[in-house]
């Protein structure tokens, strides 16, 4: 094998031209005796570069300053049969942003008759004239949250003096291809998180599926769909989570779950939090009953009343039956805080026996969807559960609103472009966790 150069013999940057020395020697002057026979021009200075950032292990420097190949191959039908022909200059910049022209070796391939070139794919990209590196400091930009290619071009033209178009950058944050991600990294714990984030492209609800670790905190896979339906979530499981790794999960309180995790073999947990926003939405359109029989009987009896006044105390007596239904929710709430699944248990006992004293609201909900399905609620208390399933799923929550904050969910016009956003912000996530981990 050819040995590798570290230094660019012969190179042109955009405005001046420049001849490099091979020898590690100090600059010399065109007028020197020594670069004579430059045939770069009469400004023309020699100096040397080292390219370890241009070059990838597969390429060297030959004796005339143009980049070859060790071994020359096809990049259409990979044959190694090849014509050495001359060059191709090719403008590039480096890291420091300074603008070049390298020479790149042209090659026929006998095989299929076509022409080809030396290819920098390591570093730079075919047609592009910036680094992978330079790049990808547009998609660390996007890891730390969404912001527009106008402001990126701008971050760019300011920090490093160039202009980078919005095509390149658009390119460069394509880091994920289709709509499912898997953690393959990630040994599951079998306690699990399932959520589902709404989002609307062009007028049109798509569902972001989340599966999520409970124990060590990391996603374990996603799926941007159009549908939400019981047959997408469970195959989205499936594909996800290996049988033996189905111990526990923790969902909102969507009545289509229970089926589903019962087959795949889970220990079906429901959202703790949830069950306090479902009695609260289950209850408010009966409040709205309440306070309007309530105004109708107080204008049918007190005559002198304005409009104003009848709503101030249908107002007042709302908000003290809320109080009264809030007293109670913080008892019932109790339930949760208890230390263990039997003393769970004797509480729910004791919520039954007091129900009678609840508001009528809130007794009617209890009595017909608390108490006959309370064990879906308390799996968390179990013994073999204890310590390592959560009764809410705010973890998920949390990473899912990180992830896809709900300002930027109308900023994408496509399913690939959300799904690239979120794929780029989960790597932000994943990181900045891993980081809190080692502290």
């Amino acid at each position: 094998m050819k040995p590798k150069n570290k230094c660019l013999l012969f190179l042109i940057l955009d405005g001046k031209q420049y001849i490099f020395n091979y020898l590690n020697s100090d600059p010399v002057r065109k007028n020197d005796e020594k670069s004579s026979k430059s045939h770069f021009g009469e400004n023309t200075v020699q100096f040397v570069l080292y390219i370890d950032g241009i070059l990838d292990e597969n390429c060297f420097i030959n004796e005339k300053g143009v980049i070859e190949y060790h071994d020359p191959h096809c990049k259409n039908c990979f044959s190694n049969d090849l014509i050495k022909k001359s060059f191709n200059k090719r403008k590039i910049f480096l890291e420091n942003v300074i603008s070049v022209i390298i020479k790149v070796k042209r090659y026929l391939c006998k095989k299929c008759r076509k022409y080809s070139q030396v290819r920098l794919n390591g570093i730079y990209e075919d047609y592009c004239n910036f680094s992978v590196k330079m790049k990808n400091k547009a998609v660390k930009l996007r890891t730390r949250g969404w912001d527009s290619l106008r402001n990126i071009t701008w971050a760019y033209s300011v920090f490093n003096d160039v202009k980078m178009s919005y095509e390149t950058i658009r390119k460069s944050l394509l880091i994920h291809e289709g709509l499912y991600y898997l953690n393959e990294e990630l040994k599951i714990s079998g306690y699990v998180a399932y959520d589902v984030q709404w989002i609307r492209i062009n007028r049109k609800w798509h569902y972001r599926h989340v599966l999520f670790d409970i124990v060590h905190r990391m996603p374990i896979a996603e799926l941007l769909a159009k549908k939400e339906d019981s047959k997408t979530t469970k195959n989205f499981l499936k594909n996800s989570i290996q049988p033996k790794d189905c111990i526990a999960i923790v969902t909102d309180l969507k009545p289509s779950y229970d089926k589903i995790m019962r087959e795949l073999g889970f220990a079906h947990q429901h959202c703790t939090f949830h069950l306090l926003l479902n009695i609260y939405d289950s209850i408010s359109p009966e409040l709205t009953k309440m306070r309007k029989k309530f105004e109708r009987n107080l204008k049918n009896k007190e005559l002198n009343l304005s409009d104003n006044q009848i709503k101030e105390k249908s107002k007042q007596f709302i908000e003290d039956y809320k109080s009264e239904i809030n007293e109670y929710l913080s008892l019932i709430y109790q339930l949760f805080k208890q230390q263990t699944y039997n003393k769970a248990i004797q509480y729910i006992n004791l919520l039954k026996r007091e129900s009678v004293n609840f508001p009528k609201l809130l007794k009617e909900y209890m009595n017909e969807k608390f108490f006959p399905e309370y064990k879906k609620f308390i799996h968390f208390l179990e013994k073999r559960h204890k310590g390592k399933l959560d009764n809410t799923n705010n973890q998920i929550e949390n990473y899912i609103g990180n992830t896809m904050p709900r300002a930027h969910k109308k900023k994408f016009r496509t399913m690939e472009g959300v799904f690239n956003q979120i794929m780029l912000q989960k790597n932000g996530w994943v990181e900045k966790r891993k980081q809190e981990l080692t502290f």
